[in-house]
């Protein structure tokens, strides 16, 4: 007998729920349909590194190399048996309970002992039909890296097993927008709300968004506050939402909130700041004041939360660069409705707020932030394929951002704008380091932390680039598409194609336009050796982009690596992209 052999693995114990009534009311049927079945989900274990190391009638056991990996299998599996079971009887329907755990085992003889195997085996029993039950070692292996809403089931005590262990759910069920409690930091940490606009004018929602993010800008300029995105924030808006339940989601302990009545040249801001856990109210204000203050009152409400919220915070300069002009109030408010069509990301949006941003610019060539949301508008546009030619738009929108940051070397924004321009002009070093300025400028910015994971995982520095987006998932945890696709390219980059799959086809079930997304899942599809889905994936996007080709898949992805290029270059040619 060989010696056994130690390792630490991911544990995979699935078995089929009713498996005895199905037995009893039809054994040939159901032992027909279970090895039909096992014949589609077998080979995906393999694509994720799977190792089946035994079956029983209706159960298998399975380790990995990676929890990644073994949730990803875990969910392609429920997925599949999902469609395969549709118009099946109820009482027919095959559902499989999947455990899984991260532990060391024995290994021996190709089998594996010991209470990884165990705890993977008990928490299968725990797992819903159709669900999943994870350990908390996965849990924290697997926080944003996948896609997947778990719920904490709390601490369960397992047969056998000497200490209680805590579990998470996941079942088809489990809705989209439910996150698990996330940890309140030692810091101070606020969320800010959207701003209800009480003008009765709906035209009047983009300057209410616009006040709102402004005050989340310059909050986020405190380096001892931890200040929640943007994306998650408006994750909330026009929702009825409990102030606990949004510090709970958010992991926060305040919470501010309030209100903007606009009419003619005068403006009414009415504001909160709340204590998360408890709902009660700390600090209320109402501002009356003549349209061309709203600065003030911006800069006001600001250091007003900030103070209260602690001696120890510190401003990084606070002043505002806009003042009282009433032409840079016009071309603010141009901006203002120009963000809010570039967050849409339509063709449409795309080109009003292309129009708008020159508009600002015309009425204030000074104007910084005019100008970085042109420079943004462009790439976009360019990188969705909306412009039949690539590098115009790209020099033009770096010449935009470089204007931007000559005008206000102190905006965030604007160096992180830079950052993307010169990051698809292939300088990655400058890149890198336009965000890392613009961290120091804004440590809370969630965007420049995942843009510089964007720089960094396609300068193949991927753990430093896994690193920074686990922060800026931390800053905005109802992050938007795009973290999932930079973490898809990161893994790519990294050869973890199995791994890259999931973010990917997530990113594109949330944003379907975006075509970097798309050709990126498409080499990856190839790489792990699913060149059906590959080929099937490609002639959609050519019918879709008739001028797709790999031209413009080199110049909207710039991998620094050749090699590693050249093998996504090489993955898309073989699903059937042109040159």
């Amino acid at each position: 007998m060989a010696e056994a052999e130690r390792r630490l693995a991911a544990i995979v114990a699935m078995d089929l729920a009713g498996y005895s009534r199905l037995m009893g009311a039809d054994e040939q049927g159901t032992l027909r349909r279970l090895t039909e079945h096992r014949t589609v989900l077998d080979p995906i274990g393999r694509e994720h590194g799977g190792r089946i190391v035994k079956t029983t009638g209706d159960g298998v056991l399975a380790e990995f190399p990676s929890v990644i990996e073994a949730v990803g299998f875990a969910l392609r599996c429920q997925a599949v048996m999902a469609e395969r079971n549709t118009d099946i009887p109820d009482d027919e329907k095959m559902l499989f309970r999947i455990g899984i755990n991260l532990g060391d085992v024995l290994v021996q003889d190709d089998d594996i002992f010991g209470d990884g195997v165990n705890v993977a085996a008990r928490l299968e029993a725990l797992a819903a039909p159709g669900g999943i039950s994870v350990s908390d070692d996965v849990m924290r292996q697997l926080r944003g890296k996948l896609d997947a809403d778990f719920l904490d089931g709390g601490d369960a005590q397992l047969k056998n097993i000497a200490q209680p262990v805590r579990v998470w759910h996941w079942s088809a069920e489990t809705p989209a927008t439910t996150h698990a409690a996330l940890a309140v930091p030692d810091m101070p940490s606020i969320a800010v709300l959207p701003f209800d606009n009480m003008s009765g004018d709906p035209e009047q929602e983009y300057f209410a968004d616009g006040i709102t993010e402004d005050i989340i800008t310059e909050l986020s300029r405190y380096r001892g506050l931890m200040v929640i995105a943007r994306h998650s924030t408006f994750a909330y808006k026009g929702k009825s939402v409990s102030i606990p339940q949004v510090g709970d989601e958010l992991g926060v302990a305040y919470v501010l909130e309030g209100s903007i009545r606009k009419g003619g040249d005068r403006v009414r801001v009415t504001v909160q700041l709340i204590d998360a856990a408890r709902g009660d109210h700390i600090w209320a204000e109402r501002f009356d004041r003549n349209l061309e203050d709203i600065f003030a009152v911006q800069d006001e409400i600001t250091q007003i939360v900030a103070g209260t919220l602690g001696p120890k915070l510190q401003a990084v300069g606070a002043d505002r660069v806009l003042k009282e002009d009433p032409a840079r109030l016009s071309a603010y408010d141009l901006v203002l409705r120009a963000s809010a069509h570039f967050y849409r990301f339509t063709r449409a949006d795309h080109e009003e707020c292309w129009r708008l941003a020159q508009a600002a610019i015309k009425i204030d060539p000074s104007y910084a932030r005019a100008y970085a949301v042109l420079a943004g508008n462009l790439l976009q546009q360019r990188n969705s394929g909306y412009l039949d030619d690539l590098e115009e738009p790209l020099n033009e929108g770096l010449a935009a951002a470089q204007k931007a940051v000559s005008l206000d070397e102190q905006d965030a924004h604007a160096h992180t704008t830079l950052s993307l321009l010169c990051l698809f002009a292939e300088r990655h070093e400058q890149a890198i380091s336009e965000c890392r300025r613009a961290i120091e400028l804004n440590p809370n910015s969630a965007e420049a932390r995942a843009y510089l994971a964007n720089a960094l995982g396609l300068s193949d520095q991927v753990e430093e680039a896994l690193a920074e987006l686990d922060i800026a998932m931390r800053l905005n945890p109802h992050y938007p598409s795009n973290y999932l696709m930079i973490l898809g390219r990161t893994l790519f980059v990294k050869g973890e194609y199995s791994a890259a799959i999931p973010p990917l086809e997530r990113s594109i079930s949330i944003t379907r336009e975006y075509t970097p997304s798309r050709t990126m899942l498409v080499a990856c599809y190839w790489a792990c050796g699913r060149e059906s889905e590959a080929k099937s994936h490609a002639a959609k996007l050519l019918s879709e982009i008739p001028g797709l080709n790999l031209n413009y898949a080199r110049n909207v992805t710039p991998i620094r690596d050749t090699e590693i290029r050249n093998r996504f270059i090489d993955c898309l040619r073989k699903a059937g992209l042109p040159e």
